[in-house]
């Protein structure tokens, strides 16, 4: 009995779309970052979205990126060198 619902699962799907077409769409930025109220560093990875067929991320660079709490503003600088991400320290630490 194991072996026939082992065969039926692995064999209900073989069958191939040929005619499938994404819809085109231009590239959206995607913004990374976790924020901790225990860290005083910031760090943050700007993207932009990439076809479904591709694993290849656009990364933005030297973008100005900015944070606030709706009293400070934050910038967070590129670092092209070390982490490849925009840093900054947060505001009231």
């Amino acid at each position: 009995m194991l072996i026939v619902l082992t065969s039926v699962l692995f064999t209900a799907c073989t069958d191939t779309v040929e005619d499938f077409i994404l819809p085109e769409s231009s590239p959206k930025p995607v913004v990374l970052c976790f924020l901790s109220p225990d860290q005083n560093q910031l760090s943050l990875t700007l993207t932009f979205t990439h076809p479904v067929n591709t694993h290849i991320a656009d990364s933005i660079h030297y973008a100005n990126v900015q944070i606030t709490n709706k009293t400070d503003t934050a910038t967070l600088i590129y670092d092209s060198v070390v982490t490849r991400k925009h840093e900054c320290t947060v505001f009231g630490n």
